[in-house]
């Protein structure tokens, strides 16, 4: 499992690990030297400095909190979009088929449009060469 202690160089001004080449952020006016101690590395589980591998406790795995939160607001969007759309098809107005109006004074746009055209294509004779299947 990797518990292996291994040597590591140290500052024995700062304390931190050294390699060849270390720059000590430290004011102290102590004399920097290197000092070979014997150290465990970091758990290969939760990735923590180990100080003994008998008393060492793992930390709980990371969560999954803000994936279920996410989770839970898109299911919450999802539902008011469904009850928004629910109450616009129920107060909303019924669809209106231009083909199928009949109502001469219906100001729509799609119905005036249709209506026009209809009728220049009646005077135009479209009509008739439809029925006798003369225009594709």
């Amino acid at each position: 499992m990797g518990w292996i202690p291994r040597p590591m160089t140290i500052c024995t001004r700062c304390r931190k690990q050294r390699g060849l080449i270390h720059h000590c952020p430290s004011t102290s006016s102590r004399q920097a030297r290197t000092r070979v101690v014997w150290r465990y590395p970091n758990c290969p589980r939760c990735k923590k400095p180990v100080k003994s591998p008998l008393s060492h406790v793992c930390r709980s795995p990371r969560g999954d909190f803000s994936r279920r939160r996410a989770e839970f607001e898109r299911e919450q969007r999802e539902k008011a979009r469904a009850a928004a759309r629910a109450e616009r098809e129920k107060n909303g107005r019924p669809s209106h088929d231009y083909h199928s109006c009949s109502d001469a004074e219906c100001k729509r746009a799609t119905c005036v449009a249709f209506k026009e055209g209809r009728a220049i294509g009646t005077e135009e004779g479209w009509e008739q060469a439809l029925q006798l299947g003369g225009v594709r």
